[in-house]
């Protein structure tokens, strides 16, 4: 006895509209999914572009100030620091207020600083607490500056954002089982005379089985495959128009996508293919009509 066939040329036409449609659905979710990869890393540029302002003493030494601004590099939460001069701080302060108070007044008032800017992991309010007051210690520091109000604003943002792109991953991924697992069945559907013929001349429920789980593996792997080639093609075109998009340094981040997506499509193709198959096995046949 030979298994029978899903994909013999009757059925052609049933299985690619299969592939199509879990590949459109799988090409959705992997636009969600560079969309939430894209706004991890929006949310970790922004954290990692503010600034805490460390204001220098002005009898402080310039050797002191540097070997100071060496040992904030070497910190574990420190991303970068920039040393700002008191005659370039005046400088910047001029073009944002466009007139030269240091004329007006006849002096510089203001102090040498060191902007410190942190990884994003660190920006929370109780850690960059922590921080200012380890910054603090410094004999040469005289004042440590940084905005609460924008680090607080920035992190609720965050979490909003965040709580918002996991729901609606959830809602479609939902949608996206509903359309998989519906498409699956009616394919098994147009088979289940199939199957009620492979039962009549006495083959196990894992014989029958077998020949439609293969195929569920084989329309969820070229769908996800065929997923992965639309949003490679769409990357590309924004990787070369817009240089500066995440896919061009991060592409670890999208290879982990691809194959999730390809390991979802497989695994609900299969597991949809196993229950509908089991189900017209079990199945009175006057239903079947």
């Amino acid at each position: 006895m030979s298994q029978a066939n899903p994909k013999s040329k009757s059925n052609r036409t049933s299985f690619v509209s299969v592939v199509i449609s879990v590949s459109l659905v799988l090409f959705l979710l992997g636009l969600l999914g560079v969309f939430m990869i894209t706004s991890q890393k929006l949310s970790e540029y922004v954290k990692e572009n503010i600034a805490i302002s460390i204001f220098i003493n002005e009898d402080a030494p310039s050797a002191e100030v540097m070997h100071y601004k060496k040992s904030l590099d070497a910190k574990e939460f420190v991303r970068k620091t920039t040393f700002i001069d008191k005659d370039k701080a005046a400088e910047v302060l001029t073009e944002d207020l466009g007139e030269d108070f240091v004329g007006f007044l006849g002096y510089n008032p203001l102090h040498a600083s060191i902007d410190v800017y942190l990884n994003a992991d660190y920006l929370e309010a109780d850690s960059v607490a922590q921080i200012e007051q380890e910054l603090a210690l410094s004999e040469i520091v005289k004042e440590v500056y940084y905005q609460k109000d924008l680090i607080a604003l920035v992190n609720q943002n965050v979490q909003k954002i965040s709580f918002f792109i996991i729901g609606f991953a959830v809602l479609l991924a939902l949608i996206s089982m509903v359309l998989i697992n519906n498409n699956v069945r009616l394919s098994i559907y147009a088979k289940r005379m199939i199957i009620r013929t492979m039962q009549l001349v006495g083959a196990t429920p894992g014989f029958i089985t077998r020949p439609f789980l293969m195929n569920g593996l084989l329309q969820g792997l070229l769908g996800g495959v065929f997923a992965c080639l639309l949003l490679s093609i769409l990357l590309y075109y924004f990787a070369v128009n817009y240089t500066d998009l995440f896919v061009a340094k991060d592409l670890d981040m999208v290879v982990l996508l691809y194959v999730a997506l390809i390991l979802f499509g497989m695994f609900l193709c299969a597991i949809t293919s196993f229950f509908a198959v089991r189900n017209y096995i079990k199945i009175n046949p006057d239903k079947l009509y």
